[in-house]
């Protein structure tokens, strides 16, 4: 009842002659199979655990799949971490300490003492996509598209190959994002915030956002 209270559903009594899918679950098999059609036991797992989280009434072999597939899913996950963390660790900056872990002499702001890291530009429109995508929603921005049209007047702005620029609290250039969705039905801001979510990782809304604001603005 716990797991099923996440949804919002309404039951319907269906006579038993017209419920196909009744004995689906206890007879192991898909409303689609076609005459002796067999799936492999490990199709199951993920919904028996639903099922029975503590797995007290699951048979032995079925026990030894959920371990095995979630085996397999901590090895993805952790190679996934290991590439991230290489890739993190390669666009690090210096560190601002010596060998005895002193300031050495050098007193940074907060700002500064953050690396940039990678710049979370969406895998799923690339880089070159991207920044026709910025071009083409800046135009429609009510904000960004009154820059374009008299850049001059607006001297916290540079407009440079039709994408804005500005400075962030850092003193960094950093690229306007407009509104609007891109052609990938998401919208840019979006995408940036799910691909800085992808390298961050599972820190929070904020230091997140932080992230992103770095190379956006």
């Amino acid at each position: 009842m716990e797991y099923l209270s996440r949804y919002d559903f309404d039951i319907h009594y269906i006579k038993g002659s017209t419920n196909r899918i009744a004995d689906a679950l206890p007879s192991r098999y898909f409303e689609s199979d076609l005459p002796n059609e067999v799936h492999p036991a490990s199709e199951y797992v993920n919904a028996d655990v639903q099922l029975d989280k503590e797995m007290d009434d699951l048979p032995a072999q079925r026990v030894i799949e959920v371990q095995v597939t979630r085996m397999a899913a901590l090895r993805e996950e952790e190679e996934l971490r290991d590439t991230e963390a290489k890739l993190l660790q390669e666009n690090q900056e210096p560190d601002l300490v010596n060998s005895e872990g002193e300031a050495d002499g050098y007193n940074p702001t907060i700002l500064e003492s953050r690396a940039r890291g990678i710049e979370p530009i969406p895998v799923v429109l690339g880089p070159d996509d991207f920044v026709k995508e910025v071009k083409k929603l800046s135009a429609k921005d009510a904000l960004l598209q009154k820059i374009l049209e008299h850049p001059s007047d607006h001297k916290g702005f540079r407009v440079i190959d039709e994408v804005i620029y500005t400075t962030n609290r850092s003193g960094e250039e950093v690229m306007c994002i407009p509104g609007g969705k891109s052609s990938s039905g998401k919208t840019l801001r979006g995408l940036l915030l799910e691909q800085a979510h992808e390298i961050v990782g599972h820190f929070g809304e904020q230091r997140t956002s932080d992230y992103v604001r770095r190379w956006y603005l």
